[in-house]
């Protein structure tokens, strides 16, 4: 793949390939809920799994190629390893703080129910917490790739299980059209459009670690400020439709649901083929500050009643930017 040594065009060539990253998720996640269809299966089951997963593509893509690159000695083992872990909770946090007040913010009012907020909250906080005790060495090893792996998998037994049981909220995605295509059909788009979000993944981490090495910042401010956004932004537009088809229990589950994707499936994917070096911002500042501000927002929801609202809304959106401005300002480099 050619690379522009221009750094307006790197910048062009870079969004041009990223928006072909959300298309290809778009395209998988669509033809997954198509797919999830042929079962009686809740809002909010579909939300923590199918869409989670699906809006987590681009976070999971990126982590895939990284660790292939890393493998074969194409990519930079600290760079890329500090970019896609930095993009990676940077996308965590600014899903559970700017997007989800954002959210709150257009609704209003969100009710919670006890159980929801501790099932939910509770592994949140403990995806994180575990991904901070294996990083807490300065690397993520195969083996620590392996128990993020079977972490995750106990997390979807546990919402097979209580979506079995009738646990989950039964309303189904007000969408009642049947699948465009046979079945065998819709796996093949799925598996094209994963193999191109790939392609298209290992080309922008290729950009991204040029503009590393040509403006000297830190390699994972770079992916929590830039690639960490940009990543985000299909777990918004799904949880804005969510909400557009009066599906609050699904727009709930991708934010959530993302959030336990990202630490335990696409970080373990990358460190079980690769491993990944974790620069100190990392450890230090935004895994310590992504459990603290999902513990706040947890005690704010509690404080009131298990309601949020616009006031609470605002409070998620000064968090993220407190956040960001501590990131910028005390760890400028790794």
């Amino acid at each position: 793949m050619l690379l522009p040594n221009s750094f307006l065009l790197m910048i062009i060539l870079g969004l041009i390939s990223i928006i072909g990253i959300m298309f290809c998720a778009k395209v998988v996640t669509t033809h997954l809920i198509g797919v999830a269809k042929h079962y009686t299966i809740s809002e909010s089951f579909v939300g923590l799994t199918f869409l989670s997963i699906g809006t987590s593509l681009p976070e999971i893509g990126t982590h895939l190629a990284a660790s292939m690159g890393i493998s074969i000695g194409r990519f930079d083992y600290e760079t890329t390893s500090s970019i896609i872990l930095g993009a990676n909770i940077g996308s965590s946090i600014i899903q559970q703080t700017l997007i989800a007040g954002v959210v709150v913010f257009m609704l209003g009012t969100i009710q919670f129910t006890q159980k929801f907020l501790q099932e939910s909250y509770t592994a949140i906080m403990l995806s994180t917490l575990l991904t901070l005790a294996l990083a807490w060495d300065g690397t993520l090893t195969r083996t620590d790739g392996v128990v993020l792996l079977l972490a995750f998998l106990g997390y979807i037994f546990i919402l097979y299980k209580r979506q079995q049981q009738g646990h989950l909220h039964h309303l189904p995605i007000r969408d009642n059209t049947v699948l465009k295509y046979p079945v065998i059909v819709e796996l093949a788009i799925i598996l094209i459009s994963l193999c191109c979000l790939v392609v298209l993944s290992i080309y922008v981490l290729m950009l991204t670690q040029q503009a590393v090495v040509s403006t000297g910042l830190s390699a994972s401010l770079i992916g929590v400020v830039s690639l960490g956004v940009i990543t985000a932004l299909p777990s918004l537009l799904v949880t804005l439709q969510g909400l557009k088809k009066d599906a609050t229990g699904l727009a709930l589950g991708v934010l959530i649901g993302s959030n336990i994707v990202n630490p335990l499936l696409a970080i373990g994917i990358g460190a079980g083929i690769s491993e990944f070096y974790v620069p100190l911002p990392l450890i230090h500042w935004d895994l310590p500050i992504q459990m603290i501000t999902a513990a706040l927002l947890l005690w704010w929801i509690m404080f009131n009643k298990r309601r949020l609202g616009r006031k609470g809304a605002i409070f998620l959106m000064a968090l993220y930017f407190a956040y960001l401005f501590g990131r910028v300002w005390i760890f400028v480099v790794d």
